[in-house]
């Protein structure tokens, strides 16, 4: 892949796009969530998300994960679901051929930005202890470790591994991007 930022779409995350969802969740993680589990996280209350898709046709996108055709393909997710002023990131996975391109600090940013529209204060999510990538990922975003939950996330080849808990303070931070980044486009 080159290193160059491709050029993505934010889609929201609608009944058409779990099955996507699902496929990815499953590719990027070991304990992936299954179409009807990605339904019911969508059921909750406030909740919302975003897939990115790499330029093309937005209904094609929608049924071509693992088709070699890179000009319409999701490549990435991000969930969230929150009330009132406490928002939580449930998941978020970029494909791993898709990594280091920008795709998840795009779907962060959207993310942090629907938080704040929906009115939110704090922003929460769990990583697991071993993802430094992601970890890098939120602490460029400013998030702060809060706590630990010693084997939360399940592993298939190795023994469950620590989930750290994150919190960020959403206060006047509408807009505002780490250094370096670019806002994303927004469906």
């Amino acid at each position: 892949m080159s290193s160059v930022m491709p050029e993505l779409r934010l889609l929201p995350v609608g009944a058409a796009f779990h099955t996507v969802v699902s496929a990815m969740h499953q590719r990027c993680f070991d304990d992936g969530w299954t179409v009807y589990t990605v339904g019911q996280v969508m059921r909750m209350a406030g909740a919302f998300g975003y897939v990115a898709v790499l330029r093309g046709d937005e209904n094609r996108a929608r049924t071509i994960l693992g088709k070699d055709d890179d000009e319409e393909t999701p490549v990435g997710f991000a969930l969230a679901c929150g009330t009132g002023d406490e928002w939580e990131l449930l998941s978020i996975g970029v494909l791993r051929d898709h990594r280091r391109l920008g795709t998840a600090k795009r779907l962060m940013r959207a993310v942090i930005d629907g938080a704040i529209e929906r009115g939110a204060d704090r922003l929460f999510l769990e990583v697991a202890e071993d993802n430094d990538s992601a970890r890098a990922l939120y602490d460029a975003f400013g998030f702060v470790q809060i706590g630990r939950r010693a084997g939360y996330y399940k592993r298939l080849d190795g023994p469950a591994v620590t989930a750290i808990t994150m919190r960020l303070d959403l206060d006047g931070r509408r807009g505002l991007l780490p250094p370096g980044l670019v806002p994303p486009e927004m469906p």
